[in-house]
């Protein structure tokens, strides 16, 4: 077990099974980051949070962070906490580079070195670290609307569903996205039938590709070959979040067409696994809607 600082413990499951049998530095708080609560704790006399979580890359704890933050918060100011995950490496590390970045307004790099000065075995994976980089980017602050933290949740669902076959993650991002549907104050409308499709909320921005030479020569324009950056609003497509009219079609499918909810007709594709934009950027997921399929509406 190792002191952080103050109040503040950091161990691995073994140090919380034993606190079942003794409790010498007086740990009245415990935070389990792991794939099971610890069973020895229910009958004893202390504050416990389970938050479930594996150690894999593709484990969201960013979600989680906030809660365990103000758990952390709370047990310092009543007594003490002890932060665990099984091994003591990766999970519990993620919380609590987190927490300084949060509380001691650390850096990620000077959190992360911290930490490792107080046990140099630690090493959150590759997942945890880039979710420490975006919290980072975000001033460690989640809000659901946030851009960034949206397009991040949207990868990250995407590589639940592609690769483990996560439907439930899907379907309630979906749902997640309604809100910025009925808050945007710029919407998009179907040319035919004039059905509200999204907002400017729901669109997702990327960098803009390499143009001609992102594409195979096969797609090149022989005229103009210069790879020459260009402007967004060329692109042909908006790439949107996935919304509730498209669940029936999205989900269980990999790639796809898709159509207007109220009149079926055909204003876009989706791909899980990606699709090109006409600017020569990649676009991982891919839901693409045809700039002249549809009408902007203030």
């Amino acid at each position: 077990m190792f002191l952080v600082h103050g109040n503040l413990l950091w161990g691995n499951i073994d140090d919380s099974i034993g606190l079942a049998k003794e409790n010498p530095r007086g740990i009245s708080h415990v935070l389990t980051i792991d794939a099971q609560p610890v069973k020895e704790l229910d009958n004893l006399s202390l504050h416990v949070k389970f938050v479930q979580a594996l150690d894999t890359p593709f484990t969201d704890l960013l979600d989680q962070i906030e809660d365990c933050i103000q758990f952390i918060n709370v047990g310092m100011d009543q007594g003490k906490v002890l932060v665990h995950c099984t091994a003591g490496l990766s999970r519990s590390a993620f919380v609590l580079i987190a927490y300084l970045m949060k509380m001691e307004e650390k850096p990620y790099t000077e959190a992360y070195n911290a930490l490792k000065s107080i046990n140099a075995n630690m090493c959150p994976n590759v997942g945890f670290v880039q979710q420490l980089q975006l919290y980072e980017k975000l001033n460690c602050k989640i809000k659901p609307s946030d851009a960034e933290y949206r397009n991040y949740q949207l990868q990250n669902t995407a590589r639940m569903y592609t690769v483990l076959g996560d439907v439930s993650k899907v379907k309630s991002f979906i749902r997640s996205s309604h809100h910025g549907l009925l808050n945007g104050k710029i919407v998009y409308k179907c040319r035919k039938c004039r059905s509200l499709l999204y907002s400017e909320n729901n669109i997702l921005t990327h960098s803009i590709g390499t143009g001609q030479g992102a594409f195979k020569w096969r797609k090149r324009n022989a005229k103009n070959n210069n790879n020459q950056q260009h402007d967004v609003s060329v692109c042909s497509s908006y790439f949107i979040q996935p919304l509730p009219w498209m669940e029936s079609v999205i989900v269980g499918n990999v790639e796809g067409k898709l159509s207007c909810p109220k009149c079926n007709n055909r204003i876009g594709s989706f791909n899980w696994a990606g699709s090109q934009c006409s600017c020569g950027a990649w676009i991982t997921p891919s839901f693409q809607i045809h700039r002249n399929k549809i009408d902007e509406s203030k």
